[in-house]
């Protein structure tokens, strides 16, 4: 796969999403879909939602252009990820019409993530990765639905992971990863003007976050079928996974009920701070996976273990440090401004 055929891909990524977000609130409002405010949100206005199904498009119709001129493996995964993309997709702009149960929608995002690592092992012929990757995308869906909590954080994480996973790719000379990497990013990336670079218009909704789900996952489950070393590839996931994670047990431990919207993801406690906003934490996230992404790939290379120990330490430090920045800027926090709290009416209008 030349590198024409790359920089072709991701261009025509970021001007076709950037075309197709311009069109995009027309139609959700002739859908009428917006977001009302809950317990979990960060924004006390209803705002319009489902942007994402512009993200997917460009993803959806990208890849499967740029599959046209890939041979063998390379233009099968192309289509697996993009056949993944647009299934997540519309799942997720169902759930933003007309919402689904919490069994019913287990039982589809699990159906489709057997579908859609069954397209990846049959592309790049790893049978015995079709259950552990239909399990990663699975749950990976579901992580991204629930870390889509503010501006930015899905558009900033789509762009850095795709980064991330192209620069693997290039690395382990997998070209259907550096150019699906590249797409997405360039596809998420484009999203930033209406959520997070200015004034908000609309969000990714459950179509976007889905998407980011299953763009992000299916790259991560291709490489390691590629045979790419898992250690950079799931580092790329490691911010979002300990996030959801952390907050999960924390409330399992409290005795509260998990199916209930909340705000207490690192995340939204971050910008419930006042220090930071939701752009700055967005970009935070972003540069924490960037840097255990790079630790990771220096751990599964370095030919002395003394190196894969540093490596893996400087993993451990950030990720730690992520987790406790909440409580460490809630300490040089005003007191006046402490007594406020997020319930007082915190977010801006407009912010999600």
């Amino acid at each position: 796969m030349t590198s024409t055929a790359v920089g072709a891909g991701v261009l025509l990524s970021i001007v076709l999403a950037t075309g197709l977000l311009a069109l995009t609130p027309r139609l959700l409002r002739r859908l009428d879909l917006y977001d009302i405010p809950t317990a979990r949100s960060s924004h006390d206005r209803p705002v319009l939602r489902g942007a994402g199904v512009a993200v997917a498009t460009t993803v959806v119709l990208v890849l499967i252009g740029v599959s046209a001129g890939a041979a063998g493996p390379d233009g099968a995964a192309l289509r697996a990820v993009a056949l993944a993309v647009a299934a997540f997709a519309v799942l997720g702009f169902v759930e933003d019409r007309r919402g689904l149960g919490v069994g019913t929608r287990l039982r589809w995002q699990g159906g489709l993530a057997v579908l859609a690592a069954g397209a990846l092992a049959a592309a790049l012929s790893a049978w015995w990765w079709w259950l552990p990757a239909a399990l990663l995308v699975a749950v990976y869906v579901n992580v991204a639905n629930f870390m889509d909590g503010i501006n930015s954080i899905s558009a900033v994480h789509g762009a850095v992971a795709g980064s991330g996973l192209a620069v693997v790719g290039a690395l382990e000379d997998q070209g259907w990863l550096v150019v699906t990497g590249l797409v997405g990013a360039g596809a998420f990336a484009a999203f930033l003007p209406w959520n997070g670079l200015g004034r908000t218009t609309f969000f990714l909704g459950d179509a976007g976050s889905y998407t980011l789900g299953g763009f992000v996952s299916t790259c991560a489950a291709g490489a390691v079928m590629a045979g790419v070393p898992p250690w950079p590839v799931l580092s790329v996931l490691s911010v979002y996974l300990l996030d959801v994670g952390l907050t999960l047990v924390r409330r399992i431990r409290a005795g509260e009920d998990v199916t209930r919207p909340h705000r207490e993801h690192v995340y939204q406690r971050l910008t419930s701070t006042r220090l930071l906003g939701h752009f700055p934490t967005g970009v935070l996230v972003g540069c924490c996976t960037l840097v255990v992404t790079a630790a990771g790939w220096g751990g599964a290379v370095a030919n002395r273990v003394d190196m894969a120990v540093l490596c893996a330490t400087g993993q451990g430090v950030v990720l730690a440090g992520y987790a406790a920045l909440p409580r460490v800027l809630a300490v040089r926090r005003p007191a006046a401004d402490r007594e406020v709290g997020p319930a007082a009416g915190g977010a801006p209008p407009g912010t999600c």
